[in-house]
């Protein structure tokens, strides 16, 4: 039960619990995690590519000095950044850095940031037998300035105990257009919508983990590979919390085979005893 990424072909937005104020304490600057400040009318509809300043927190992995290591992530913090577990397995910070701001993972936008990996935080929970807990935090050597314009902007976390089931989420990578596909070369979204982890047991009978978030985009809409490690994203009143990490799924969009990501809701207690106070927006 190795499965990739989400590829996007279709943009959402819709309803989604506000951020945890304990999991965003007050901090020096005025910076507010999940508002997207842009006007674009160029949002995803039907497989085109997204503008970069609607989804202001999305980040690639990248090799240091070097091009892209295959995964999304999303900034959550001025040095934090979080991925899938499986997309950092095996590697060193040394040789990891993320990048912001891009629509592009190959020949990056002009106005594309880099920030070295400082330090992998791999969940102790984490197997590759079964995927349960598929998080890591990544420290950034030094922190991220939240431009004014909006263009960088860090997901809020979610709401303790909500299980979004019925929620309308966007998931968003540079990965692939289809199973074993051609590679997108540019930011994609798509909308899906969580269904309950009962509901996804019956695709896949004993795989389904609490650490598991299940997303259904009716056979047309999921990640693929290269989204791994990706934000999947629910708004309610204008912000924006991550739900989900892209984590696994049979093939990609699969008649009756939902994507599976992990859910951020479990990994709350272990993101806050591994950040500083002053990591996150209000």
């Amino acid at each position: 039960m190795r499965p990739s990424a989400i590829t996007i072909v279709f943009l959402l937005s819709s309803a989604l619990a506000a951020p945890s104020p304990s999991l965003h304490p007050a901090s020096s600057s005025s910076c507010r995690c999940g508002i997207v400040r842009s006007s674009s009318s160029n949002r995803i509809v039907g497989g085109r590519e997204t503008d970069p300043q609607d989804l202001p927190w999305q980040a690639a992995l990248m090799w240091r000095g070097h091009g892209w290591a295959g995964c999304g992530a999303t900034v959550i913090g001025r040095r934090l950044v979080l991925t899938a577990a499986h997309c950092t397995s095996g590697k060193t910070a040394d040789r990891l850095s993320v990048m912001v701001r891009s629509g592009r993972v190959f020949n990056p936008d002009e106005e594309s940031l880099r920030f070295d990996v400082a330090e992998i935080i791999q969940h102790s929970g984490y197997s590759e037998v079964h995927n349960g807990n598929d998080f890591s935090l990544l420290r950034l050597s030094e922190p991220i300035e939240f431009p004014a314009d909006g263009s960088i902007v860090p997901a809020c976390l979610p709401a303790p105990g909500d299980t979004y089931v019925g929620t309308n989420a966007t998931v968003s990578g540079y990965g692939m257009l289809s199973w074993k596909g051609e590679l997108s070369v540019t930011l994609r979204s798509a909308h899906v919508s969580v269904i309950s982890n009962a509901a996804c047991e019956r695709a896949y009978p004993g795989h389904i983990k609490d650490s598991m978030l299940c997303a259904d985009g009716a056979g047309e809409r999921d990640a693929c590979q290269g989204d791994s490690g990706g934000p999947l994203v629910a708004e309610r009143d204008g912000r924006f919390s991550l739900i989900g990490v892209v984590s696994w799924g049979k093939e990609c969009a699969e008649p009756e085979y939902p994507g599976v990501y992990a859910r951020v809701t479990e990994a709350l207690d272990w993101i806050r005893e591994n950040a500083a106070d002053d990591d996150f927006c209000d």
